[in-house]
């Protein structure tokens, strides 16, 4: 019985699989870190170490990680702001 707990304790836990769970932990920010996805309505603007380099189209894309930004912008969507006026309805159209 006692041999059993001494097998499973945590201090016989072997070294190498924590420094394989390290490594997996590593491997797997850089990986999730390289890909990105530009929504339909945007573009990417990419940036190295803060300076500016291209501009992606939407969908998937890879960049360098921890070296490369990207910055989403919608460009797509039209804002309406009313200057001036007050729109009386929703939906209706003001007659000035």
């Amino acid at each position: 019985m006692e041999e059993d707990f001494r097998i499973n304790s945590p201090r016989n836990f072997p070294r190498k699989w924590i420094g394989l769970i390290i490594l997996g932990i590593i491997i797997l920010v850089v990986l999730f870190s390289t890909f990105y996805t530009v929504g339909p309505d945007e573009v990417g603007v990419i940036r190295r170490f803060g300076r500016y380099m291209r501009i992606t189209d939407p969908g998937l894309h890879v960049k360098i990680p921890f070296a490369e930004s990207v910055t989403k912008v919608k460009v797509k969507r039209i804002f309406k702001e009313e200057f001036g006026f007050r729109t009386l309805r929703p939906g209706v159209r003001t007659v000035y």
